[in-house]
């Protein structure tokens, strides 16, 4: 289980605080409470610096204010960091500890990645020691703005931009692959479009090999520009189930229901064919006027596989009818050119189903209910970055999310760019094995069809945050034009 810490910050608005470089919302439910979150009411204090105490879940949640820190040896200094744990205000050098004053031990506070930037550092001033320090804000905005060219303002200008950068970009030692977003300071996204690049590790400038450098900025034959986004990333092959957040009790009676067998064929429910996974959503094909269900080809497996409602091969529900593994990109992504020989990874499979269960079929997501039109996404635009996603698998049950980037690209075994579609973040866990095949919807009212969920990995891509489950999904606008499907209403 999460445990609660004690966090110090100054308070900005009714339920935000600057801690540690980042703005927190401070909620007084659980990150996974069915509720809508409840705002800490923090307005009477804003500008003092308060503790508080609660869970970190990108926000801060189960949160308590606990007192606001006043002493006349605390205060808040806006210097330069000009070592791993040293900073200069005014014409004072000071070194930084987050270990209390008098403590046996004297815990640097790490400035690394801030060299030579501009940061706020709150904490107990004693002579040119600073204890209990913590960063209260970073130097803000993007650095080196171009003054000539115009900055990118879509995705289709990031694709290009990333295409023209091809070498410089894959000569970073380590480079673990890179996507498109937009840029983020202080634990927030701003309003400039980047390529995210993805390193094991960010270390500071000086110990970079100069032939290893990611450039401020990125520019594109026409002159388009746009910022670059270093982001550092841990990766692993296996996710241990006991890293996972338990079930709340709801998703817990929603994953028996949707492994018992007694729903019918709806989406959200188990199905196997060659591995177990989820039915996305239930589908017709236009050409015959058949309906079946949505999945993963992982999960289906290949075109004639009979798919079956348990792993034991009960409940003979259908046959994998068509399947999508990967799409050259340039048919994938009309129109916007790239290097030859990259391809999309798809993972799609429809499953036609047999004459006698289809009195089971059953329209929409289980306990999320009916699905809206299928979302086109407009590469002339930023406008799916950030969306808020939710889906239900018969693993994880109702996760929520948001899409973070898009055309997220990697070298796969074959030696080839390979792209997936949407890198979707969760505040706990966007999926696991199982999940494979879910379908992902707008969390609005309209629960608009985005994409369908394919894989989980399990890694560490915001500086500060615990590790979370991000995962991979197909745009399912292009997948159904492909395989001529709609979904059945």
């Amino acid at each position: 289980m999460p445990t609660q810490i004690k966090i110090q910050g100054k308070v900005l608005g009714s339920n935000e605080i600057l801690s540690e470089g980042k703005i927190l919302k401070c909620w007084g439910n659980s990150s996974q409470s069915p509720r809508p979150p409840v705002p800490l009411k923090l307005k009477p204090y804003k500008g003092e610096i308060v503790e508080l105490e609660g869970i970190i879940h990108h926000d801060l949640w189960q949160s308590r204010f606990i007192k606001i820190i006043k002493s006349d040896s605390y205060k808040e200094l806006n210097g330069r960091v000009i070592g791993s744990h040293n900073f200069i205000y005014g014409k004072k050098k000071f070194d930084c500890f987050r270990s209390p004053n008098r403590s046996e031990w004297e815990l640097p506070l790490n400035l690394t990645e801030h060299g030579g930037k501009s940061v706020g550092i709150f904490g107990e001033i004693i002579g040119n020691k600073i204890f209990n320090a913590q960063i209260l804000s970073t130097q803000k905005g993007p650095d080196s703005k171009p003054t000539e060219g115009q900055e990118a303002s879509s995705l289709a200008d990031l694709m290009q931009i990333r295409a023209a950068n091809r070498q410089t970009i894959e000569k970073i030692n380590g480079n673990m692959g890179s996507a498109l977003g937009f840029k983020w300071q202080n634990g927030n996204p701003t309003k400039h479009p980047a390529v995210l690049i993805f390193v094991p590790e960010k270390i500071l400038p000086s110990l970079v090999p100069q032939g290893e450098m990611i450039p401020d900025v990125l520019r594109g034959l026409d002159g388009t520009w746009c910022y670059t986004d270093v982001v550092p990333r841990s990766k692993t092959e296996w996710i241990d189930p006991a890293s996972l957040p338990p079930l709340l009790p709801e998703n817990e009676k929603l994953v028996k229901d949707l492994n018992s067998g007694h729903l019918g064929l709806i989406g959200g429910v188990r199905i196997h064919g060659e591995e177990t996974g989820t039915a996305g959503i239930a589908i017709k094909f236009k050409e015959t006027g058949d309906i079946g269900l949505l999945t993963n080809r992982h999960i289906a497996g290949k075109e004639g596989t009979k798919i079956a409602f348990s792993k034991e091969g009960l409940a003979f529900i259908g046959t994998c009818e068509q399947t999508l593994a990967t799409i050259p990109f340039e048919s994938w992504y009309a129109n916007i050119k790239d290097e030859a020989g990259s391809v999309v990874a798809c993972d799609c499979a429809s499953i036609k189903i047999i004459d006698e269960v289809k009195p089971l079929i059953k329209t929409g997501l289980y306990a999320i209910g009916q699905v809206g039109h299928v979302l086109e996404i407009d590469l002339y635009s930023m406008g799916i970055i950030g969306r808020k996603i939710i889906s239900v698998g018969r693993t994880r049950g109702i996760q929520k999310g948001s899409i973070i980037a898009y055309s997220y690209e990697w070298l796969d075994d074959e030696n080839r760019n390979s792209y997936a579609d949407f890198l979707i973040r969760s505040e706990e866990a966007v999926g696991y094995y199982g999940d494979s095949g879910k379908l992902i919807v707008t969390d609005d009212k309209d629960h608009s069809a985005v994409g369908l969920f394919w894989g989980v990995e399990k890694t560490q891509l915001m500086k500060n945050e615990n590790q979370r489950i991000w995962g991979y999904a197909t745009e399912l606008s292009k997948a159904f034009e492909i395989l001529n499907l709609e979904i059945l209403r």
